[in-house]
This record gives C-alpha cells, structure tokens and sequence, in this order.
C-alpha cells in the first residue's frame, strides 16, 4: 500500500523509510522481513490498527 506515515529531515523534506530500512524503500523493516501486522502494508502504522 502507498504510505501514509514519514518524517520530515532537516531540509523539510519528506521520508518514507525507518529503521531497518533506507532511503527509496518505502517500506519498514517488517515490510521487508513480510511480517507486518496486515501484509497489505509495508510498515504497521500504516495499517490504522488502535494496538
């Protein structure tokens, strides 16, 4: 699914990786490793679960 979470640097620009991820790769390290919370998303905070 496209992302729906990221974090701005310090030049205000938008980023969509996160630990155990890098930079173009969209995805968190669960979403590399295939075991997120619901397989439609690539990191589990894109999933909108209340856990």
């Amino acid at each position: 699914g496209s992302p729906y979470t990221w974090w701005v640097g310090k030049a205000n620009e938008k980023h969509y990786y996160w630990g155990g991820s890098g930079p173009g790769i969209q995805k968190c390290a669960c979403g590399i490793e295939r075991n997120c919370t619901d397989p439609k998303y690539y990191c589990n905070c894109d999933a909108d679960y209340k856990q």
